[in-house]
């Protein structure tokens, strides 16, 4: 078995010194490259590529199709199998995309990189990154996947993703920064309907300092009532987004 590059002693040499490369050299030169353009490859690396950071993996594209860059794509498991390869799956981080589907809220990732067909390259799982969402309220300051829509994200009261900044609501498609990986939202607000054990009614969103009505109605979802009991219309809620939904998690009656 030839010497590794590590076990190898590459001679060094001073200007004006005549430079002659022993064929052992030349070839730990030649194995080194070899492994960085591998590496290269391997992250899905081009010259108009952002460095690596914390929160970006590599996908593949098991949509079926081209996909832009900030398409979106539900993540449908790990890459490389821990039981195929351990020692991959530990060193980095890579995930199957597909179109994204209910199930794949809060578990997909924004394309940083045009990606063909099935190829890899880099997306954003976690942390802060530009997106392409759909926004039609200007109060929606949460975004989440929209069941079988991988071209952008669609705004709403809950979802997976903060809204850092976006422009005013536009029905159309439209850039935004986002932060995947956001806290629960949560809201006060009245209801505006009787909300009865185990079933959901409209909400009335108060919000400023002090609380004042926004006049934006919401659908929330009781979580806290016993069999029989219920909310009045007009009791103030404290509601938490999980899963695409808002649920009661507290109520007092005026």
């Amino acid at each position: 078995m030839p010497p590794t590059l590590a076990a190898q002693q590459i001679k060094r040499v001073v200007t004006g010194q005549p430079l002659e490369i022993p064929a052992q050299d030349y070839n730990a030169f030649a194995d080194a490259a070899d492994h960085f353009r591998a590496r290269q490859r391997g992250l899905g690396f081009n010259g108009r590529s952002q460095p690596d950071r914390a929160g970006i993996v590599l996908v593949r594209n098991d949509s079926g199709a081209d996909r832009r860059r900030f398409d979106v794509l539900g993540i449908d498991g790990p890459l490389i199998h821990p039981a195929e390869n351990s020692a991959d799956f530990s060193s980095r981080v890579t995930v199957k995309g597909v179109i994204p589907k209910e199930e794949h809220r809060g578990k997909y990732v924004v394309l940083q990189e045009p990606i063909p067909k099935d190829q890899c390259g880099k997306a954003c799982i976690d942390g802060v990154c530009v997106a392409r969402i759909v926004s039609p309220v200007g109060e929606h300051q949460y975004a989440d996947i929209e069941d079988g829509n991988p071209d952008a994200l669609a705004s709403g009261y809950s979802g997976h993703a903060r809204i850092l900044w976006k422009r005013e609501s536009i029905s159309y498609e439209q850039l935004a920064i986002i932060r995947i990986g956001a806290p629960l939202p949560a809201y006060i607000g009245k209801l505006d309907g009787v909300l009865d054990s185990g079933q959901s009614a409209e909400m009335l969103i108060w919000a400023g300092d002090p609380p004042a009505d926004t006049e934006e109605r919401v659908t929330v979802h009781d979580w806290m009532l016993k069999s029989g009991d219920s909310f009045p219309i007009g009791t103030k809620v404290v509601v938490l987004g999980i899963d695409g939904r808002l649920y009661v998690i507290s109520g007092a009656c005026d």
